[in-house]
């Protein structure tokens, strides 16, 4: 299994671009995706 060579964006620095960035970028938008199932499995 390859690891992806996407760097992680650096959008914080300019708050108005952030979300687009995230969900633009394929390695933010895995972390939010992971985010959101680790939060549905753990919510009761």
């Amino acid at each position: 299994m390859s690891v992806l060579k996407t760097p992680a964006p650096r959008s914080w620095k300019s708050p108005a671009s952030h979300r687009v960035e995230i969900l633009d970028n394929p390695w933010h938008r895995n972390l939010t995706l992971l985010r959101d199932v680790i939060a549905d499995r753990t919510t009761v």
